[in-house]
């Protein structure tokens, strides 16, 4: 089965008549994944699963940090004064 074929689509349109579609595909062996290519997909995949959980925690601490110095950033606030009254 493996080479060049013809693939037919035959269905019906709005206007009631039968259309057919002809597309040429070509068939080809699988491609086997070795040893080598699953190793090399599994460092790439667990690179990428690292860089995601650095790029977490990196935004986790900067945004501990932003809410952190915004708490701190505060008005001082007016000592209370006591009140004489005069009569």
């Amino acid at each position: 089965m493996v080479g060049e074929h013809t693939l037919q689509l035959q269905g019906v349109a709005n206007d009631g008549f039968i259309k057919a579609a002809n597309l040429g595909v070509v068939v080809q062996e699988p491609v086997l994944l070795t040893a080598d290519g699953a190793r090399d997909m599994l460092v790439w995949i667990a690179g990428l699963a690292l860089a995601a959980v650095l790029a977490a925690v990196f935004v986790a601490i900067a945004l501990g940090r932003r809410r952190r110095t915004n708490r701190e950033i505060r008005l001082p606030q007016p000592e209370p004064q006591e009140l004489t009254f005069v009569q």
